[in-house]
């Protein structure tokens, strides 16, 4: 994923306030820094450079997490993954006939990682088969 590209602003002069703007919070504590003259936070005595703070603050953000870390479709994938499984799970535990579905699953999961990255979408179809295929069960039992 590319790396988030985002406009640093000025950073005020040691003898400046922290301007509002900056919004900038204490990593250690989260106290607000707005104003403060000394850089040293007046809660936890935290020493800080305004600079670092800030980005450190934009690290800690949902923006930053989704464009560097892992985005929306990442967690709607898993998400997914996660109530697929635990559907299938629900049916197949719901009458002991089905039980004979599980080492299936299994082995069928199996198969999928041995496909590696590409195998995401694989694994959708795969779950929604299942799942399909536990609720079937579950209804014309």
């Amino acid at each position: 994923m590319a790396g988030m590209e985002r406009y640093i602003p000025r950073m005020p002069r040691d003898d400046e306030p922290i301007p509002a703007e900056l919004n900038l919070r204490c990593t250690t504590c989260g106290f607000c820094l707005t104003g403060l003259l000394e850089r040293r936070c007046p809660e936890c005595g935290e020493a800080f450079e305004p600079r670092e703070t800030w980005l450190e603050n934009e690290r800690s953000t949902w923006e930053y997490h989704f464009a560097n870390v892992r985005s929306k479709a990442d967690y709607a994938r898993i998400a997914y993954l996660a109530v697929a499984i635990l559907c299938f799970l629900a049916l197949v535990c719901a009458d002991f006939k089905t039980i004979f579905a599980f080492p299936v699953v299994v082995l069928g999961e199996m198969s999928i990682l041995r496909l590696g990255e590409p195998a995401l979408r694989v694994r959708m179809a795969y779950w929604t088969v299942c799942v399909g295929w536990g609720v079937l069960m579950a209804v014309f039992q």
